[in-house]
């Protein structure tokens, strides 16, 4: 199905929309009655203020864009937009599932506008899922395709006497990390031991330590996984 301009979809309550050709190129949706609704777009899409049981909308290439309300009355993932690229939240439009939970899909937070409203609301963040894959997290939910990569630091001072061997104090060292996007706060563990690059006497020397795991990560309180 290709529609050049807006299109309004009203099925009844009680009847299922399903359009879900991956050829299929429309513009802009809105379902004004409908149970659950499947959309599927190859293209660009604008999902409009709708009201349904429960609504899955997805592009398989380009923005998602939520240009209005969407209501669902149902439950699990009572709403799910899927982004192959960027989700757009321009207007500040809210997602209301019911007694479910609403996910949202997109490429990386950085080129995302997500809306206040969501950002308030959402539950956690899942980096390094495709749409389909294994969720993690509890409640509402950003879920990006971008994959983090956490490097961990030491920071700090390690000075001993001399005594022969690569052991190094790790009193006054701190563990940091590096590679953490979108506000995230990552919690590292593990600093147990640390050793000197050798053993022989000097000053500025390089200091390393092993068995360091990522615990949790959070933003503002809020699970990422």
């Amino acid at each position: 199905i290709t529609v050049a301009g807006a299109t309004t979809l009203n099925a009844g309550a009680a009847n299922n929309i399903t359009l879900n050709n991956a050829a299929n190129n429309f513009n802009s949706v809105a379902v004004t009655s409908g149970q659950d609704v499947n959309i599927v777009d190859a293209n660009a899409l604008t999902v409009n203020a709708s009201s349904v049981r429960s609504m899955t909308a997805q592009t398989l290439s380009d923005n998602l864009t939520l240009g209005g309300n969407i209501i669902a009355t149902g439950a699990d993932d009572a709403i799910v937009l899927a982004s192959a690229a960027n989700f757009i939240n321009a207007s500040n439009s809210s997602l209301t599932p019911g007694t479910g939970r609403w996910l949202v899909y997109s490429a990386d937070p950085a080129l995302d506008t997500r809306g206040a409203g969501l950002l308030a609301a959402y539950d956690f963040k899942q980096y390094n899922t495709a749409f389909g894959g294994v969720i993690a997290g509890t409640g509402n939910g950003f879920i990006y395709t971008a994959a983090p990569t956490i490097a961990p630091t030491l920071t700090g001072t390690a000075t001993k006497v001399y005594d022969g061997n690569t052991t190094a104090t790790i009193g006054s060292l701190a563990l940091g990390s590096t590679g953490a996007i979108d506000g995230d706060s990552i919690v590292l563990a593990g600093l147990t031991s640390a050793t000197y690059d050798n053993k022989n006497v000097g000053t500025n020397k390089t200091v390393s330590a092993d068995g360091i795991s990522l615990t949790s990560a959070n933003n503002a309180g809020k699970a990422v996984y």
